[in-house]
């Protein structure tokens, strides 16, 4: 492949709060697809705040490649059985008229204290969840929460991906109980539907470091050819409570066996993956706690499920950097969940969220390649 390298078109935003002196609307957390015609959808958070009892996902189009979006439409239900709820769901489009969106739920049983247990590092009661659509997104089912056999949700924060033999798959680690036990381990567990989302099994492991208490935060796939999968991860030490630079696993097998973990050496936490050709990859990082801080893509050839970096690209850096220890720590970050969209063979799009002014922002970056 020659050498390959992506460059800043243009900016623009998504979503953002312009009556922020009347009202506290913050988003955070979304997820693009592209339905058949091109026009784009997206799902991002939408509450008072970053933990905020009464965020909720909303949907949001563009019909011009993402230059203009529609005001945004909540989905999915604000409570369940009185409790409020937080649903983070990510869309994939499977047809012309179905999409499936895949995340996590949490229960807010303590609304005033946050998602994380400041005592024990764990999170509020939580749970796995899809929802559907059979009109191009204008209307959702109810979230099912998938029976999995697990004491809690998994960590799925990325968007399912459509493989080659019509399978769907995601995942992510069990989030620890709010007591701060781990009843079913901080391995990232694979899910996977053959039916088009509306039904999910457990699919083994892809992500798994021996004899040490690492996990594998925002987890991303992307399929690279027929059976051959890869996954990259915010890589987190829990003994140490600390980050570590950003890992990679493959799958030969359409996803039933992975590689040992591989270091990357590159310093971020949520970052993505799209793929150029079977063995090249484009990556997008938020690097928030050490050496320059912002958002930063890289081609990088996988080549034998290596790593090399290609070319490096600095995307966005109106940012502030933090490090954390866990998920009691996590409330004061203020960028992150970076996706990567296609829109052409050779122009692509960036979201994330940021805090700017106080105010929580879905930003989106034209790039071309």
């Amino acid at each position: 492949m020659e050498r390959t390298e992506a460059t800043v078109l243009d900016h623009g935003c998504l979503f953002d709060n312009p009556l922020s002196h009347v009202c506290s609307r913050h988003g955070y957390f979304p997820g693009m697809t592209v339905l058949p015609d091109g026009e784009l959808l997206a799902i991002f958070m939408l509450g008072e705040a970053f933990e905020a009892p009464n965020l909720r996902p909303h949907v949001t189009r563009s019909t011009d490649q993402g230059h203009t979006w529609t005001d945004p439409e909540p989905i999915g239900e604000a409570a369940v059985n009185g409790v409020p709820v937080n649903d983070a769901v990510k869309p994939l489009a499977l047809t012309d008229v179905d999409v499936v969106a895949a995340g996590y739920r949490m229960y807010r049983d303590h609304p005033m204290v946050g998602i994380g247990n400041p005592e024990t590092d764990g999170v509020e009661r939580s749970a796995t969840v899809v929802v559907r659509s059979s009109d191009r997104g204008q209307s959702w089912t109810s979230a099912a929460e998938l029976d999995l056999g697990l004491s809690s949700g998994l960590e799925n924060s990325g968007p399912p991906v459509l493989l080659s033999d019509g399978s769907i798959i995601c995942g992510g680690p069990p989030m620890p109980l709010w007591d701060g036990t781990k009843p079913d381990g901080v391995d990232g567990r694979l899910i996977r539907s053959t039916d088009g989302g509306r039904t999910w099994t457990a699919h083994g492991v892809y992500f798994a470091v021996a004899n040490r208490l690492i996990t594998p935060y925002e987890s991303r796939l992307c399929e690279l050819g027929p059976g051959r999968i890869m996954a990259i991860v915010w890589a987190f030490d829990l003994d140490a409570g600390c980050s570590l630079t950003n890992h990679v696993s493959f799958s030969e097998d359409n996803g039933r066996t992975w590689t040992i973990p591989l270091d990357t050496g590159v310093p971020g936490q949520a970052s993505n993956l799209l793929r150029l050709d079977d063995n090249t990859v484009l990556s997008v990082h938020c690097q928030r706690e050490t050496g320059d801080i912002g958002l930063f893509v890289r081609v990088v050839d996988v080549t034998g499920n290596s790593w090399r970096e290609l070319t490096r690209q600095s995307v966005w850096d109106r940012a502030t950097g933090l490090a954390v220890s866990g998920y009691g720590s996590m409330s004061g970050i203020r960028f992150g969940q970076p996706s990567i969209t296609r829109l052409s063979n050779d122009e692509l799009l960036v979201a994330h969220w940021a805090v700017e002014n106080g105010q929580g922002r879905i930003l989106t970056h034209r790039l071309a390649l």
